[in-house]
């Protein structure tokens, strides 16, 4: 899932491309998330990076999608093709009232249990 958040104008500049929010990633994958642990025990309080896909693009299941699309001189942490191959949830938390801006394995129902209130959605 993917989260949206308003972010301190002091903090992230470089991850926030100069916007007043920041994404934030939390991975299931456990490659994924063994990578943000060493991070944390190396002082390391979060990891910035792109989308392993192009604005538009499908998203890539599998390691070698992503060097294909995107050239081969990227270093790309392969953890095994992908076990569902359907994109991330993202949940707008910036404003007054969660917006869902793109549905994914979570979905608005789950949101709003979770949450407690009422999720919006976009279109």
């Amino acid at each position: 899932m993917t989260v949206i958040v308003r972010r301190a104008p002091s903090r992230a500049d470089a991850a926030a491309a100069g916007l007043p929010t920041l994404a934030l990633r939390c991975p299931r994958h456990p490659v994924a998330r063994a990578l943000l642990e060493r991070c944390a025990q190396a002082g390391i309080a979060g990891l910035a990076a792109p989308s392993a896909n192009r604005f538009g693009q499908v998203s890539p299941t599998a390691a070698t999608h992503v060097s294909d699309e995107l050239g081969p001189a990227l270093m790309v942490l392969d953890g095994g093709t992908c076990e569902l191959g359907i994109e991330s949830a993202i949940v707008d938390c910036s404003g007054a009232v969660p917006v869902l801006l793109r549905p994914g394995v979570v979905t608005r129902e789950q949101l709003e249990h979770a949450l407690g209130c009422f999720v919006a959605r976009t279109r």
